[in-house]
This record gives structure tokens, C-alpha cells and sequence, in this order.
């Protein structure tokens, strides 16, 4: 008897997950989220980007090779107009990979390090180092294809392949 009902529930479980289509769920959540500018480390007087070339997405690797640019002001400027804070209240998504191998290090005007961004042209995921304080719900978003065309722009490539 038992394994009749256990039948029927799996079978009334299969029909229904079965008749709910992709076009049944909503393409997108009500609008609840919220921008603001962000300029990573606003007190640097350079921006020097870094590739690691290695495949191990190194950060440390790249600086030891040394930086492959120095931006100058419109770089700089339209690197730092691709980053945005978003805040959703709780609805978020994350880097699906995040392997990053390009850095841009923030320098300030006395030559001390203020922090890096790095960023990953497969997952079009970034990371801010040292982490800015942001409120609950927030997260940095960058816009992945301006940045892109920018390292393009400058002559590097932004798929690296590995020997």
C-alpha cells in the first residue's frame, strides 16, 4: 500500500514540474534596486594596469611582471564611470567563475598603494581590494564590456591564453 501512494505522489510530482515552462517564471524581479556612482579610491593620483599572464590569476604574479600601462586622465576616467554601487535589499547574483587577470593598482600622489580592482572579462566579475565599506545589500557592479574596450583600446588583450 505504501509504495502505491509513494507511486502516486512521485508521478503527481513529475506532472507537475513537468508542466511548469521556463516562460512560467517571471524574466525578471520588480525593480527594487538602487545606483550610485562609485570611483574606486578616489585619492589616487595614477591607475597602472597589471595582466597576469601565469593562469593563476595572480595578482602577485602580475605586479612581479610589472604593469603593462599607466592610464592616463580620459582612461581613468572612463575606467572609474564603469562602476557603479547597487543596493537590492537582499536580491543579488554573484561571479559565476572569477578568475581574474587584469588589476588596476591605485597609487596615491606620495607613491603609497591605496588598493587594486581586479576583474574578470569570463565571469564579468570584480573584486575591490581593500574591500570599501558599503551598506548591507550592496555590491559594487561593473560595466564589463566598457572596461573591455578600454584595455582593448590601450593595446592589451582581454582573453589570455594559456601555454
Amino acid at each position: 500500500m505504501r509504495a502505491g501512494v509513494v507511486r502516486t505522489l512521485l508521478a503527481s510530482l513529475t506532472l507537475a514540474l513537468s508542466t511548469t515552462a521556463c516562460s512560467d517564471i517571471p524574466e525578471s524581479v520588480p525593480e527594487t534596486v538602487t545606483r550610485s556612482t562609485f570611483e574606486p579610491f578616489p585619492r589616487a593620483a595614477t591607475v597602472q594596469l597589471f595582466i597576469d599572464m601565469s593562469g593563476r590569476s595572480s595578482l602577485r604574479d602580475a605586479i612581479a611582471a610589472g604593469p603593462v600601462a599607466t592610464l592616463s586622465d580620459g582612461q581613468r576616467a572612463e575606467l572609474g564611470a564603469s562602476f557603479t554601487i547597487m543596493s537590492d535589499r537582499g536580491v543579488g547574483e554573484a561571479a559565476s567563475c572569477f578568475i581574474p587577470q587584469h588589476f588596476f593598482r591605485y597609487i596615491d600622489a606620495d607613491g603609497a598603494h591605496l588598493g587594486d580592482v581586479a576583474v574578470c572579462f569570463s565571469c564579468g566579475g570584480n573584486e575591490v581590494s581593500p574591500s570599501p565599506n558599503l551598506p548591507n545589500g550592496s555590491w559594487i557592479q561593473e560595466d564589463i564590456e566598457r572596461i573591455e574596450a578600454l584595455v582593448k583600446t590601450m593595446g592589451h588583450p582581454t582573453e589570455i591564453e594559456y601555454q
